[in-house]
């Protein structure tokens, strides 16, 4: 019924006109006339431009069928029609419907979730896909003498894609932990579920171990605390009663 309302633009009524006269009238008023071959009958078309200003003879009324469309009666229809979109795509509501009313966003997003499973196969698709595209770019590297024969063989390429369920970095960090130590997972495959370069950090963590390294130990003791026979050679200074030892 909506469809039909919206297809009409606006009805006239003469109170006061014969149907001879008003088809003189609607030929006269239009811009197009078409005659539909297959029917015979002719349509008439008459464009409004913005700031279209209408004179209308005694006895014409217009209506505007559009104007009496409830568009709130149709919203539990539309809704309905993009529930069972998304329910075809294997999505939330929410993410077509921008209506989250039904389900709140940490309950759909859970890894147990039909919809992260979705996700997480589309993910493994293209990652496959990529790969596949960067391993294509390395062979024709190769041939163009970009780069060296042994690189196909060298060059290991590999993706992992971010965490799609809402994380409980606690429990995460644990079950890895337990992967790594039964040696079902590298420490490598660890930093990158949880979002760091493994290289990266391992420069770091060397860098952090040689300047502990070079720094020295140093103890700071009283003399009163000092024994009367301590002969330190590394003790260097005495300032304001306190004895800077490096021993």
């Amino acid at each position: 019924m909506a469809e039909i309302q919206s297809a009409i633009a606006v009805i006239r009524k003469h109170k006061a006109a014969t149907a001879a006269g008003l088809a003189d009238f609607v030929a006269n008023q239009a811009d197009v006339s078409v005659t539909s071959s297959a029917t015979g009958r002719t349509s008439h078309f008459r464009r409004y431009a913005p700031g279209t200003i209408l004179d209308a003879v005694a006895g014409t009324d217009y209506e505007f069928p559009a104007a009496g469309i409830d568009a709130g009666r149709y919203v539990a229809v539309l809704q309905a029609e993009l529930r069972a979109v998304a329910s075809r795509l294997v999505m939330p509501e929410f993410m077509l419907s921008s209506d989250a009313s039904n389900a709140n966003y940490s309950s759909t997003m859970v890894a147990e979730g039909p919809a992260v499973k979705m996700f997480d196969r589309l993910q493994h698709e293209m990652l496959a896909d990529d790969t596949e595209l960067l391993r294509r770019v390395v062979r024709h590297a190769v041939a163009s003498g970009r780069l060296p024969i042994d690189a196909i063989a060298a060059i290991d390429i590999r993706g992992i894609p971010p965490t799609l369920a809402v994380r409980d970095r606690l429990k995460d960090a644990q079950a890895d932990q337990i992967l790594v130590r039964n040696g079902a997972m590298s420490v490598a495959t660890m930093a990158l579920r949880g979002g760091l370069d493994p290289e990266q950090e391992e420069r770091l963590i060397g860098r952090q171990g040689s300047r502990r390294k070079s720094r020295r130990h140093t103890t700071f003791v009283h003399p009163r605390n000092l024994a009367a026979s301590h002969n330190c050679a590394a003790c260097r200074h005495v300032m304001q009663g306190v004895l800077w030892c490096s021993t």
